[in-house]
């Protein structure tokens, strides 16, 4: 099969999304395998609801000259091999404490299979690497039958994919490409700031803590202005990165409603609910640390998909453009507003205001401690001990109290005599 004569980065969007499809056919051969359990989301006491009008996304491209793949029905694992009821036995906890799934590094593993076989000369960035898989034989075991046995089930489309890990090893080798391709940000800015290469960001499973509670998760137009009043708010209040009070304040001053009506951890799908929810959907990510920055990958797709759809305009905080350039973290970009061009240089100038206010508010409460600082009793010093009761000699040549205590015995003695 030949992919039709397009426009530029034809062939690139056409391989994206066969190598997506089929990387979300592997997450949802382990669906089955999920039961709810307790909530696992970070400094949260629940779950984030899931908005009952924002169904999960169905897999596959949508224009009619795509053929999508029928999903295969999943295989057994070999009978050495645990098969477990609860995804959390297919998982485990990186080093930064979040989960990492057989479903995410699958998925790595395939996506990267087929992008770098497309495009050998471009560089990946990916979010896992290989250490949980050098720690768990299990694990390791599971994540490759999911690889082998996930396939289009059009050999056509397949074999556009290009050349698949035959073993183990050659699995661990390719997932290992996301992260060592680009192994800092100097060497990210070399890529993409003086070589101007080509690279390629993936977040495998974005959300995968609401994956694990069989939640939602993600494979990675002009008109009149919007009225503030009727801003849609998109939000996490279970995210353990962002402040959600920011966006009831942010409603409260343009009275819109609150909460959120649609409420979805995982980021990419938050991106694809305000361009496909229409343009009154606003996006205000105001990061709990000061100095936070995102990932790359839960963004760059996203954002360019948002922005190229003409839904609406996506900066920092300050209202500057998100800058990829700094590396794997966005550490020039603080904080995330997404909103409609009509509204969104008002909803800066909001935002700024809302900085203003936090900045004299903690002005003032400094101001209050010292003022109480001052007003507390002044500690009573303890009283200074002379140098001659310590370190001088006495006049009988000792020390100190010993000095002084042989001039009293010698005083005494003449008094006897």
């Amino acid at each position: 099969m030949t992919v039709p004569n397009r426009p530029p980065y034809a062939r690139e969007l056409y391989i994206a999304q066969l190598a997506v499809q089929r990387a979300s056919l592997a997450t949802k051969k382990l669906l089955p395998d999920i039961a709810p359990e307790e909530p696992s989301f970070a400094n949260s006491t629940k779950p984030p609801t899931i908005d009952e009008h924002s169904p999960p996304p169905r897999p596959g491209p949508s224009s009619a000259n795509f053929t999508t793949p029928k999903s295969t029905p999943p295989r057994p694992l070999p009978p050495t091999l645990p098969q477990p009821r609860l995804i959390r036995t297919s998982s485990m906890a990186k080093q930064d404490k979040t989960p990492v799934t057989v479903a995410d590094l699958a998925a790595q593993c395939l996506l990267i299979a087929a992008l770098h076989s497309a495009f050998p000369n471009d560089l990946i960035v990916g979010e896992e690497d290989t250490s949980v898989l050098h720690a768990n034989e299990v694990l390791r075991a599971r994540v490759w039958e999911l690889v082998r046995s996930t396939k289009l089930d059009d050999e056509e489309l397949e074999k556009m994919l290009g050349a698949r890990p035959r073993s183990e090893g050659e699995m661990m080798d390719v997932i290992e490409l996301g992260a060592n391709m680009i192994k800092n940000d100097a060497e990210w800015a070399r890529a993409v700031g003086e070589e101007k290469r080509r690279v390629w960001c993936m977040d495998p499973v974005d959300g995968t803590s609401a994956y694990m509670q069989a939640g939602q998760y993600a494979v990675a137009g002009k008109g009149k202005k919007v009225e503030l009043r009727d801003v849609h708010f998109v939000d996490s209040s279970g995210s353990p990165a962002t402040l959600t009070e920011k966006v009831k304040e942010l409603a409260e001053i343009v009275g819109a409603r609150y909460p959120a009506q649609t409420e979805l951890y995982a980021s990419h799908m938050r991106y694809a609910a305000i361009t496909l929810g229409g343009r009154e959907c606003v996006q205000l990510r105001w990061p709990k640390k000061v100095g936070a920055a995102w990932s790359v990958w839960d963004h760059a797709g996203s954002q360019l998909i948002y922005t190229e759809s003409g839904a609406g305009k996506v900066t920092d905080l300050a209202g500057n453009p998100i800058d990829f350039t700094a590396g794997k973290k966005l550490r020039k970009s603080w904080g995330l507003i997404t909103a409609d061009e009509s509204i969104h240089d008002e909803i800066v100038r909001l935002v700024a205001e809302m900085m203003e206010k936090e900045r004299r508010e903690l002005e003032e409460l400094q101001r209050l401690k010292a003022l109480e600082a001052q007003k507390r009793p002044a500690r009573q010093k303890a009283p200074e001990v002379k140098k001659g009761s310590e370190g001088e000699k006495g006049p009988n040549g000792a020390k100190g109290p010993e000095g002084q205590k042989g001039t009293e015995q010698k005083g005494r003695g003449r008094k006897r005599c």
